[in-house]
Order: structure tokens, then C-alpha cells, then sequence
């Protein structure tokens, strides 16, 4: 997947496509660093437990979990994504028809 979303801007835009990668590569570092403090943040209040623990320890285990699950699911991407869906609702396919009658 990642020589796919490099090889077309690279071969249709050149350098502009290469630039364009390097703001895609830093939008998603931006995006994971949000969401390690977002939940180095929020840990404390679900376990008050964790108040103790320095944020900095929860920001650093919280980048090890995002980590290690990202290097499971790359084995199979599709299935990953798709089991994930499957568990937080969003059912693909067949639709009860039933419930939409009403």
C-alpha cells in the first residue's frame, strides 16, 4: 500500500510529489502525536490509579501500544480495518431490512 501512495505522486508530480509525501508523512506523525497525549491525558480520569504516574510515562507507554498494534495489523491491513469496524458497529453488508420497515 505505502509504494502505491508513493509511486503516483512521485511519477505524475515529480518533486511536488515528493514534497507533497513529506507533508503526508509529518500530518500523520501530527496526528499520532495528538493521539497519545489525547490518552495520556484522559487514562487518569478513566483509572484514578494512574493520577500518580507521570504523563510522560503514560505518553511513552501509550506510543508502545500504538506501535505494537500497528506492527500486527500491518500483516494484513484489510482484515485488521475490517474487524475493527466489526467491532465498533459499523456492519458492512447486510442490513436488517426489518428494522428500516418499522
Amino acid at each position: 500500500m505505502g509504494g502505491v501512495i508513493g509511486y503516483i505522486p512521485i511519477e505524475r508530480l515529480g518533486d511536488l510529489g515528493r514534497f507533497l509525501l513529506v507533508v503526508l508523512g509529518m500530518t500523520v506523525l501530527a496526528t499520532c502525536a495528538r493521539d497519545v497525549y489525547t490518552t495520556s491525558f484522559n487514562l487518569p480520569t478513566i483509572l484514578p490509579t494512574l493520577k500518580k504516574v507521570p504523563r510522560v510515562i503514560l505518553s511513552i507507554l501509550t506510543a508502545a501500544a500504538f506501535t505494537a498494534v500497528a506492527i500486527l495489523a500491518s500483516g494484513s491491513f484489510i482484515s485488521a480495518v475490517t474487524g475493527f469496524h466489526m467491532r465498533i458497529g459499523h456492519q458492512g453488508g447486510d442490513v436488517n431490512e426489518s428494522r428500516l420497515d418499522g
